[in-house]
């Protein structure tokens, strides 16, 4: 005995709330009205005024996955991505280090143009540059003259000390370019009086400096007369330092101190080599002239 059964109007406004996602079909489409349906719905109950026949079908329901494929990426599109982004940080790294290997060389190429520069003064005007107590008469008139005593005197970057002279005295020989405007030759600062490098701060020169003996150049940042301050990195140091010595910071031409505004062992270990783990700039490099 079949049970009966009471139909019930449903309305766009009850789809809308039920979580049903019922499609309409129309009359036409030859599904029975009793597969679905006590009796027919017409489009009139859901705001139509044309009133022709369909039927709603219940069994497409929302969360029915059934035929359903989701987009996304295969593994093939994934390993290609992943081959691509690691090409593209692997160029990006080598960039990188091609860039500031060619900033190191600069720098050494720097440092090679200077103590060619320094010897052909001294073989022109057998006195050193800065010292040279008569490049007024016969470099340039506004020059200021050392004293002639074999020395040159005062902090690298002091305005007034033989050890600034030392950098206009080479340019107006036409031995290096002008370290910055004329007029700010005496200001004490690199680009305004000494000469800048490749890698930030610059060049300058003293004389005994850090406990050493004679007349060294020094690339640093500036710290208050001199440019002793931390600029390289210590593995930077290293590379320049094997590149134009024995690549050790306490022996040699070329040595490492630590930069002058930094904490002990900074640059330099207690043990007396590079401190490779610091990351940060913290040398100052002497070069022996």
């Amino acid at each position: 005995m079949k049970k009966n059964s009471q139909h019930i109007p449903i309305t766009l406004e009850d789809l809308e709330k039920s979580d049903l996602s019922l499609r309409v079909i129309p009359a036409k489409a030859g599904i029975q009205a009793n597969a679905f349906l006590k009796k027919p719905a017409t489009k009139k109950a859901f705001g139509s005024s044309q009133g022709k026949s369909c039927y709603l079908d219940p069994f497409s329901r929302r969360n029915d996955r059934r035929g359903f494929r989701q987009a996304g990426f295969s593994l093939v599109e994934l390993a290609v991505v992943l081959i691509i982004m690691g090409i593209l940080i692997g160029g990006v790294l080598k960039g990188r280090e091609l860039i500031e290997s060619a900033r190191l060389k600069r720098v050494v190429s720097q440092l090679t143009e200077l103590r060619l520069a320094i010897n052909g003064f001294v073989d022109q005007y057998d006195a050193l540059p800065g010292d040279f107590s008569k490049a007024s008469p016969l470099i340039e008139g506004d020059l200021r003259n050392g004293n002639g005593n074999g020395i040159v005197e005062g902090g690298g970057l002091a305005p007034g000390s033989e050890a600034l002279a030392f950098w206009s005295h080479l340019a107006a020989a036409d031995f290096i370019g002008r370290p910055g405007p004329k007029h700010a030759e005496n200001e004490g600062d690199f680009g305004k009086g000494a000469p800048e490098s490749s890698l930030g701060g610059g060049f300058t020169v003293e004389n005994n400096p850090h406990g050493l003996h004679g007349l060294w150049i020094i690339l640093g940042r500036k710290h208050n007369d001199h440019g002793d301050g931390a600029l390289l990195t210590p593995l930077q140091a290293m590379n320049v330092d094997k590149k134009l010595d024995n690549g050790f910071p306490t022996s040699g031409k070329v040595r490492a101190f630590d930069g002058a505004d930094r904490d002990a062992h900074a640059c330099v270990t207690e043990a007396g080599t590079y401190n490779l783990d610091n990351k940060e700039p913290a040398c100052a490099l002497f070069f022996q002239l």
